[in-house]
């Protein structure tokens, strides 16, 4: 998906493990991740 502002989100979904994985990407290198417990 892209936001408006041109973000471009990408996640990854493991129900296995329980692991939620977002990857935001602004478009100038920088990846930011953010890994979270599905409780």
């Amino acid at each position: 998906d892209v936001s408006p502002n041109g973000e471009h989100h990408y996640s990854l979904n493991s129900c296995r493990s329980g692991i939620y994985i977002i990857v935001f990407d602004y478009g100038d290198g920088i990846v930011t991740r953010k890994v979270s417990l599905i409780k």
